[in-house]
């Protein structure tokens, strides 16, 4: 029995704290009874929750309110407050407010400093009153009708006494508990009333609460906030509605069920506490949505708008949702409950829509699909309870690991949130017990599996068992079927506007304390109670194991085989048959990565223990222990499925015997895992054993064990987390028998409980006393067991270095990464008597002490343990840790006593000639990185890696030589190495652990070359961390020398450096000579020199330099530099000869171009060659001159000059921008006033030498027709001056044209271009190599192939090489069809100039594209013209902070890309390419060091080449070649200067054609090549992904020479057979390419051979070659070339042409024009019936099985994949004709689209309103800058749309107009653009933040202010 209402409360207004001003405090007037009653005393602090908003008067009566406050006292007893709220007339007097105060006290809605004035005016006022009843039950139907009957009488002013109405409410109704009869009462005001108590306590009462929460939020909301309350987050509701702000956290609270809420709960939170939103513990709050300013700030907190169906989730808070599949199905559910249509909506012939279920059905439907979700997240919760004591109170925990671990949701966020809250907690200690009292919840959770697999065959019963179980619930509520007519009286509509109500009246207490105890007295419900039957306990169903949840046969039939090699590894073990077992031990090693093995593993070693097999031998005992450390490592710390618990009786049982009374214990061996220094797994364990001993305890007394019963035999125990222990299986033999399926059922721990729980009460105190006791000792005495298994598996072996390592600090839960090793010093400790320092037992003794007793006091006091008990624990520990740290000292002894594990011998390096080692080897091994190949697991082959051996650092390179760890592979050699000069990027990995030998490995390094090569290395443990740290410091040493001199190209000479370079070493000397010598270098950078000493101080202090003059040239300098590469290709070309004759001087003296000799001294510029090629009219003063208007005085020079159309082509670097000129201007003296002037009139001459030299009607005009007319159409469509027909063509940056003058250079035409910086080609190279050489395996074996892709994609690399490609067809289209020259004025003219000007040589010219022109063409453009070699290869120190970046690399990608599209144009093959690109960073060869040819010249470099050009003019001999060790010309060591890689490719070209290409055929191929360059055409080079580990990289051809002849030598030692022709190749392992068959070299050996036995001249491979007689053209049988062929050819040219000419309009075109290029494309899917190509990817698109996509605007054709690749160029215009048949259709397609396209059809959007748009700046937030953007000005929409271009279709972002307050005008703005107007700014602000924005003008800005403002008026 208990009363409806506890208290009675009248709670008024305050009028003496009120301040005046309309705000004042509430205070209790009256409360009943008036001493509070025993059991529940009254809760302070109600008035707060009267009045949540605050205690304000009102100028006019409201209506009366009703609501109910929740709170919750000190217990955490809720307390339910109804509260029914009037007003009543108030007289307010003005009163006199202090000055003091009237500053201080402003309301919010008085700004002058109070409101008693406005008061005056208004002498009646309406105060709030409130009727308050406070109860312990929830009938809020109920309270709402007792407070309205008072609420009536005292309005209507009935003949009723209030006290009458209290007393009764308050004394003379109790209310039956649940399950009771239904009351029907009366309070005396003439009304009746009932009250039904629910059937069951537990279930929530919800009436519409739920079905009103989900149709306020909707299903995705409400299952959002549903998650953060299950996750323990912050929920904020906030609503108009006091009533909906209860309903709905009582909603939420509700849908927990069965869990129930523990943290802070506040359905209605006043204002005066809004502070507890500020506290860190979760919490249920609402508010009322006028406090929504007061919670805006709150980072942490799920906001709810009620009102508006909306939640704020804050960007710091990651809210996890509920697991798939179960998500899904809950959306599924309440779909077909809340949008029964939603399911039909699609059904041609929808049934008549069904009848709306009641909402308070629809409410109780919602219930039962969370409590089914409930059951189904909480399945087989019941066998990972735990149960630990039974008596005298049953004690029980959670296997929260075991259960997570089975349902396959260890990962799963909300889960493990759920479980780790205190509301499962709670959930555990209540429904925890076997035998109790049971409701719908055990009910449905036992029913749920079977039901589940109904509704899967028959999905229709899913409804109707929702439906089943709503109607329970509903029951629930409404036990009784007959409804009763209730009576209730209410006042009339309107009544509360009354004039002269009276107030509301002073109760009489004592007659309503009269009448409490009165009725106390008399009214009772005893006859009624006494028929009520309570519910009685039960047994609890326990449901289906947790290892059901999982699909064990399909694990079964896939782990067969592998448990099968397990089984017979351990049997071998164990039957000492240890070669045997070491065969398939690798194999073992990798299946117990599965859980499956693991706990197989664990259940054969149990099977041996009891066999009284655990003394084993040395050998067993190894091969055991690394089984155990194997299983271990590839479990998790949380031991989900009970490996570690159950390895932990085995490692106490498998020992080795030393010696004579020394054993040793497997323990001792692994615990180096960090799940023994979890308190969380010793708790779990411990609980576990602690069960079995209470079931084996009480199991003789339960009579049913005996009964057979098909039963698995993973639930022996119950609980089955630990699912194997050898105490439990009783198997003798290894047979099948000890498999058996069908055994006695084991009964449970919790049946054997239930049992005991419901005999209790029938059993004599003694027996009681007894079991209590004996359960007690049970605990202390696992206790005790549990302590020494601790202290066994925390205290390590070798004491001394765990306290070095401080790897047994432990407390906090740290893994110990002790090792055994053999390599410790003794130490005189172990001279005293004890054994062990007795400092060191100190330490280690207190922190294991430390860590074992925090376990004995948490299990023990959660057991019951007495203290006493407890107390004799903590006095055994420290003895017992003292003890075993003694015993440990001769088992480490007697350790360190046996012989060293045999490790593989290191293999000795095989080195270049004059390669020394700089450091020995290193014993390391090297692990797995990202690359799949030879880790022998999804791409097959032997496991190569990990491969034990070591590492070596020579003069060199950086060389790992060992085997591999998988002995069936053992014999083979891993190999992996690269430059030391290659080295990008070094860094410490953190500890690894290597399953195949069982080692943890401490320390390990990540070396990454830019050769693509990745070396993941782990020292042995033998090796200490200073040899470690010496490795890396001359690693670092010999990574950067100080001058290129240190390098191994001039390894083992002393040269004597150039004082110019040897002269900086101290130029730092001093801080103040540092910033002298930066300013300077800086100031020298903007070509500024500084003047003489002796200058006045007034004078300015930089000057234009003026380059000295020349000296002369005599004869014998104009012979050597005519032997220069660059000058006999000159002379090759065409363009001049140093050496002539007078004859042919003076023919020259007619030519166009003359060779200049302006640089002889580099005094021009010094990065330029000594010999350029200049127009001839143009004279040497003139260049110098000239030279200062670009950068680096890089100015123009002729480079190569079409034979046909005698066109030529450029290079140079960038114009000096504005703001350099502006400084030369402004520091301009008497000697440079006029040089700005002479500088541009020197320019203008000099491209008019140029116009003239470059003939105006080419030879090959009827080739260039085509072209000419696309041109020619898109010129007369743009108008004049917009691209015209030129001589000369200049592509330059875009900044540089804008300011130069076209009417300054007649048939010139400036063309802007796009190109990547170097900075972006070094970030795209960072990313290649991490996408080609990762350090990582990708997450799962599928995503490897995909994830490479988009790395691939993601670098960016194959877009720039497609810009180099796109930049260099379009010279060359230019030169060779357009006839006109190309002058490429790009960046510093070295880096990206350099690639074009190659490229399109190469492409050009088929000189290049033999051995010969090849070299010519790099040793011309790359280190003639100054690429910076050592800046951009990071050579020397000095050059390591400017990053890598490979410009060489990319040109020779761009020369492979193209090699693969033409493999029949070039002379040598792909393997020369990879030779350059390894070799230019190698730092082996001299060729590719310092920055120009002026350096080259110092070091005396150039002179040597000269001497050996004019020494090889001789004939060649015809004898062979010998090899690289036995010729001295091979060896580096043969020049002072080191040797040419050149040399050394030319004397390897004549010995062997390892750099010839056998397809070679010039004739068939045309002249000038024209490659595809769309991404789709190009591949990733294969020289970033291969490798060969048999003997490294195969670039240095002798040592790869010399280790396959002693491969020879040794198999002909070892067996003199003959030898096998058959030999097994692995991709990853062996050079491919060297060893497949090759016809053409076996033929050259073979010939070679022969010759060698019979004839004395030995003729060289290329005589050979050359000697073949081709087959004559006229005996080839010419087939007719079909028309589809003729398609593709025609195809080639046209896209190649289209491509210059998108290049050239791109440049010229600007506005409105432009846009062609980037108008999105309308694609729609298209069905092509005639032949037709990819307009992206150029592949075939044709007929039905290749339907494609074409733009509905342009026609556009590509494939469906293609897609999202096209660029955005769309012509808005369909061609006229489908397909072109030749490439002049193509061009004509093309110019006649770009023609007749006009300005205004380029808008790039859709059809949308717009009101107004234009470009704005825009100011970003704090900290970032102004960024230009396309704003739109919607007034339909009623937004500012704002794009990243007028292009861009997808928008950006809008500001909402109905947000902003106001627009204008911005002045004095902080961090403006420069030049911008100062009266173009404008800001607008809005509700949440302020825009400011900038416009091209003033005008434009007030335009822009006008437009919003009538927009938002």
């Amino acid at each position: 029995m208990s009363r409806l209402a506890d208290y009675f409360v009248v709670v008024g207004y305050d009028h003496e704290k009120s301040a005046g001003s309309g705000e004042g405090c509430g205070h209790i007037l009256q409360k009943f009874p008036e001493k509070d009653w025993e059991n529940c005393p009254f809760t302070p602090g109600i008035e707060q929750f009267c009045q949540p908003t605050g205690w304000l008067l009102s100028a006019q009566k409201l209506p009366a309110t009703y609501f109910v406050s929740v709170l919750t006292d000190i217990e955490a007893d809720r307390h339910y407050c109804a509260c029914l709220t009037f007003s009543e007339d108030v007289a307010v007097v003005p009163s006199q407010v202090d000055e003091d105060e009237e500053e201080g006290e402003k309301g919010p809605g008085t700004p002058n400093g109070g409101s008693s004035k406005a008061l005056v005016h208004s002498a009646r006022m309406f105060a709030p009153k409130s009727l308050v009843l406070v109860s312990r039950l929830n009938y809020f139907e109920t309270f709402r009708n007792c407070l309205g009957l008072i609420y009536t009488v005292y309005l209507e002013n009935m003949q009723v006494e209030l006290e009458t109405l209290i007393g009764n409410i308050l004394g003379c109704i109790q209310v039956p508990p649940p399950g009771g009869p239904q009351v029907r009462f009366s309070i005396g005001a003439g009304d009746r009333q009932a009250l039904q108590p629910p059937l069951c306590s537990t279930l929530p009462f919800t009436h519409i609460d739920v079905a009103l929460f989900f149709q306020h939020l909707g299903i995705s909301n409400a299952l959002m906030v549903f998650c953060a309350a299950m996750t323990d987050h912050k929920v904020l509701f906030h609503s108009q509605s006091y009533s909906r702000l209860t309903s709905a956290s009582h909603a939420v609270t509700s849908l927990m069920y069965p869990l129930k809420y523990s943290y802070v709960y506040i359905p209605l939170l006043p204002v005066g506490l809004m502070e507890v939103l500020n506290t860190p513990t979760p919490f249920i709050a609402g508010v009322h949505s006028s406090l929504r300013p007061d919670f805006s700030e709150l980072l942490d907190v799920i906001v709810v708008d009620l009102d508006g169906g909306s939640v704020v989730l804050p960007e710091r808070v990651v809210l996890p949702m509920m697991p798939e599949p179960l998500l899904s199905r809950m959306r599924r559910c309440l779909n077909m409950i809340l949008l029964p249509d939603l399911l039909a909506a699609d059904y041609a012939f929808p049934s008549p829509p069904s009848k709306q279920q009641p909402q308070e059905m629809v409410d109780k439907e919602i219930g039962a699909i969370f409590l089914r979700m409930f059951a189904e997240l909480f399945f087989g919760y019941r066998s990972c309870l735990t149960i630990i004591r039974i008596h005298p109170e049953p004690v029980i925990t959670f296997h929260k690991a075991n259960f997570l671990g089975h349902r396959g949701l260890v990962d799963d966020d909300f889960t493990t949130r759920v479980l780790d809250s205190m509301s499962f907690n709670a959930f555990v200690a209540e429904r925890g017990p076997p035998y109790r009292v049971c409701d719908i919840f055990d009910e449905v959770f036992a029913s749920m599996p079977d039901m589940l697999k109904i509704e899967e065959e028959n999905p229709d019963r899913l409804l109707h068992n929702i439906r089943d179980l709503a109607q329970q619930l509903y029951t629930n509520e409404n036990p009784n079927p007959q409804p009763y007519a209730q009576k209730i009286a209410k006042p009339p509509e309107g009544a509360h506007t009354r004039v002269h109500q009276p107030i509301f009246p002073t109760l009489d207490r004592q007659k309503i304390s009269d009448i409490i105890e009165e009725g106390i007295a008399k009214h009772s419900l005893k006859s009624k109670l006494s028929q009520i039957r309570p519910l009685q306990p039960r047994i609890v169903p326990i449901g289906s194991h947790v290892s059901c949840a999982q699909d064990r046969a399909h694990i079964v039939s896939t782990m067969s085989r592998r448990l099968e090699v397990l089984r017979n590894c351990v049997t071998f073990i164990f039957d000492n048959k240890i070669s045997d077992a070491r065969k398939i031990f690798p194999a073992v090693l990798r299946a117990l990565k599965t859980k499956e093995a693991r706990l197989a593993l664990v259940s054969e070693l149990s099977y041996h223990v009891q066999s009284n097999r655990s003394m084993l031998e040395h050998q067993q005992f190894d091969l055991v222990v690394r089984l155990l450390n194997c299983a271990l490592q590839n479990d998790s710390n949380m031991d989900e499925y009970g490996v570690a618990a159950a390895i932990l009786p085995l490692a106490t049982s498998f020992c080795r015997k030393l010696c004579t009374g020394v054993i040793q214990f497997a323990y001792t061996c692994i615990q180096e895992h960090a799940v023994w220094a979890s308190n969380q797994f010793w708790e779990a364990s411990f609980y576990l054993d602690v069960q079995h001993q209470i079931r084996l305890l009480y199991l003789p007394k339960f009579e049913e064990h005996m009964l057979p019963e098909h039963h698995s035999s993973r639930q022996m125990n119950g609980s089955a987390t630990s699912p194997v222990s050898h105490r439990e299986n009783k198997r003798t033999t290894p047979d099948s028998s000890r498999r058996l399926t069908f055994r006695p059922r084991d009964i449970s721990a919790l049946e054997i409980a239930a049992e005991q729980l419901r005999t209790w009460n029938s059993l004599s105190k003694e027996s009681q006393l007894e079991m209590i006791s004996n359960e007690e000792s049970t605990v202390y005495s696992q206790a005790i067991h549990y302590s020494n298994r601790m202290v066994y598996m925390r205290v390590p072996l070798d004491v001394s270095k765990s306290i070095k390592d401080g790897v047994i600090s432990g407390l906090e839960g740290e893994s110990t990464s002790s090792n055994i090793t053999n390599s410790l010093a003794e130490s005189d400790s172990f001279d005293a008597e004890s054994g062990f320092d007795e400092q060191e037992v100190s330490e280690i003794g207190n922190n294991v002490v430390k860590f074992v007793s925090r376990f004995v006091d948490k299990v023990c006091t959660e057991s019951g343990v007495s203290s006493d008990h407890i107390k004799s624990l903590h006095q055994m520990i420290p003895g017992v840790v003292a003890m075993h740290i003694e015993t440990l000292e001769a088992v480490h002894q007697e350790s360190k006593r046996l012989p060293p594990i045999q490790k593989p011998k290191i293999l000795v390096p095989t080195l270049l000639p004059g390669e020394e080692i700089v450091m020995e080897g290193l014993r390391v091994f090297i692990t797995f990185d990202g690359r799949e190949e030879g880790a022998g697991n999804n791409m097959g082959g032997p496991a190569l890696l990990p491969a034990e051996g070591a590492i070596f650092l020579t003069t060199y390179r950086v060389l790992f030589k060992g085997t591999p760890c998988d002995p069936l592979v053992c014999e083979q050699v891993v190999c992996r190495s690269f430059p030391v000069s290659s080295l990008v990027r070094e860094k410490k990995i953190n500890v690894q652990y290597l399953a195949h030998l069982d080692h943890w490995l401490q320390e390990g390094l990540q070396l990454r070359s830019s050769t693509f090569q990745l070396l993941k290395i782990a020292f042995d443990e033998e090796v200490n961390s200073d040899d470690i740290e010496t490795f890396r410091k001359l690693l670092h040493k010999v990574r950067n020398p100080v001058t290129v001199l240190n390098t191994f190209a001039f390894t083992g000479h002393i040269l004597s450096e150039p004082s110019q370079l040897g002269s900086k070493k101290e130029k730092n000397a001093s801080l103040k000579g540092f910033a002298k010598r930066t300013l300077m270098k800086t100031a020298k950078k903007a070509g500024f020199k500084s003047k003489d000493s002796t200058s006045s101080s007034k004078r300015p202090k930089f000057v234009v330099p003026t380059p000295p003059m020349a000296r002369k040239n005599d004869a014998k300098c104009i012979d050597r530099l005519a032997e220069r590469c660059y000058s006999r290709d000159y002379n090759r070309l065409g363009l001049g000869c140093l050496n002539a004759c007078p004859q042919q001087q003076r023919i020259q003296r007619a030519e166009p171009f003359r060779i200049s000799l302006v640089n002889t001294s580099y005094a021009v510029c010094r990065s330029y060659p000594s010999v350029l090629v200049v127009p001839q009219s143009v004279g040497d003063e003139s260049l110098r001159r000239f030279s200062r208007s670009h950068r680096q005085y890089r100015f123009p020079v002729v480079t190569w000059r079409h034979p046909t159309t005698k066109a030529v082509l450029l290079r140079s670097s960038g114009f000096h921008g504005k703001s350099v000129m502006g400084m030369l201007k402004h520091h301009n003296t008497s000697s440079s006033g006029s040089s700005e002037p002479t500088a541009s009139f020197e320019q203008e001459k000099y491209i008019g030498a140029l116009v003239a030299a470059t003939p105006t009607v080419p030879k090959n005009s009827h080739r260039r027709s085509a072209f000419r007319r696309a041109l020619g159409s898109i010129r007369h469509s743009f108008g004049k001056g917009s691209l015209h027909k030129a001589a000369l063509y200049v592509l330059g940056e875009k900044t540089q044209m804008k300011g130069i003058k076209l009417d300054s250079f007649p048939k010139c035409d400036f063309i802007p271009v796009d190109y990547f910086e170097v900075r972006h080609v070094k970030s795209s190279f960072k990313k290649l190599l991490r996408a080609c050489a990762p350090s990582s395996v990708p997450s799962s074996s599928g995503e490897g192939e995909r994830s490479f892709l988009k790395a691939i994609e993601d670098s960016e690399w194959l877009r720039q090489l497609q810009g180099i490609m796109q930049i260099a067809g379009a010279t060359v289209d230019l030169l060779d069809v357009q006839g006109s020259s190309v002058m490429l004025c790009l960046e510093d003219g070295w880096d990206f100039t350099t690639q074009v000007v190659s490229i399109a040589q190469l492409c050009l010219d088929p000189f290049y594209r033999t051995v010969e022109g090849f070299r010519i063409l790099i040793e011309k453009e790359w280190l003639a013209f100054g690429h910076r070699f050592t800046h951009r290869s990071n050579q020397t120190a000095a050059n390591q902070a400017s990053g890598f970046a490979p410009i060489f690399l990319q040109f020779l990608d761009v020369v492979h890309q193209i090699h693969n599209q033409f493999p029949l144009s070039f002379e040598y093959n792909q393997y020369l390419l990879k030779f350059l690109a390894y070799h230019y960073v190698s730092n082996r060869f001299r060729t590719f060091m310092l920055d120009c040819e002026f350096e080259r010249m110092e070091a005396g470099w150039l002179m040597e080449e000269g001497r050996k050009m004019r020494h090889s003019d001789g004939s060649c001999p015809t004898a062979d070649v010998p090899s690289a060790d036995e010729d001295p010309d091979l060896s580096p060591r043969h020049s002072s200067s080191g040797m040419s890689i050149w040399d050394y490719i030319e004397k390897y070209h004549k010995k062997s054609p390892i750099f010839h290409n056998f397809m070679y055929s010039p004739s068939d191929q045309e002249s000038v090549l024209r490659p595809y360059s769309n991404i789709s055409n190009l591949k990733v080079w294969d020289y970033y992904l291969k490798e060969d580990l048999a003997h490294g990289p195969s670039y240095d051809l002798e040592v790869v020479e010399k280790e396959v002849r002693m491969e020879e030598e040794q198999r002909l030692i070892d067996g003199p057979f003959l030898p096998n022709p058959r030999k097994v190749i692995n991709g990853c392992y062996d050079n491919v390419d060297a060893i497949q068959p090759d016809m053409f070299v076996h033929l050259l050996e073979e010939l070679h051979r022969l010759q060698l036995d019979g004839a004395p001249i030995v003729h060289r491979w290329h005589g050979l070659w050359e000697q073949l007689e081709a087959p004559r053209r006229e005996a080839i049988l010419h087939r007719q070339v079909s028309f589809n062929t003729q398609i593709v050819r025609y195809h080639g040219r046209s896209i190649h042409k289209r491509s210059t000419v998108e290049l050239l309009v791109k440049g010229k075109m600007l506005g409105e024009a432009a846009k062609m290029f980037s108008q999105p494309h309308h694609f729609e899917k298209f069905t092509y019936t005639t032949p037709a190509y990819c307009d992206y990817c150029h592949h075939v698109l044709w007929g039905l099985v290749k339907t494609g996509m074409r733009c509905s605007d342009c026609g556009f054709n590509c494939h469906e994949k293609c897609m999202s690749h096209v660029p955005k160029n769309c012509t808005k215009l369909r061609p006229v004709s489908e397909v072109s048949n030749s490439s002049t259709n193509l061009s004509i397609q093309m110019s006649d689209t770009a023609s007749v396209t006009g300005g205004d059809d380029f808008s790039g959007v859709v059809a949308e309103h717009r009101t107004h748009e234009g470009y704005l700046f825009k100011r970003g937030a704090l900290l970032k800058g102004w960024k230009q953007r396309w704003f739109v000005l919607d007034s339909m929409k009623h937004q500012l749309r704002y794009y990243d271009s007028r292009e861009d279709s997808n928008c950006k972002g809008f500001i909402d107009l109905a947000e902003v307050t106001s627009v204008g005008t911005l002045k004095n703005v902080q961090g403006a653009p420069k030049k911008s107007d100062e009266n173009a700014f404008f800001e607008m602000k809005t509700m949440k933040r302020i825009y400011n924005f900038l416009a091209p003008e003033s005008a434009s800005a007030q335009d822009w202010i006008d437009k919003v403002q009538s927009c938002i008026q």
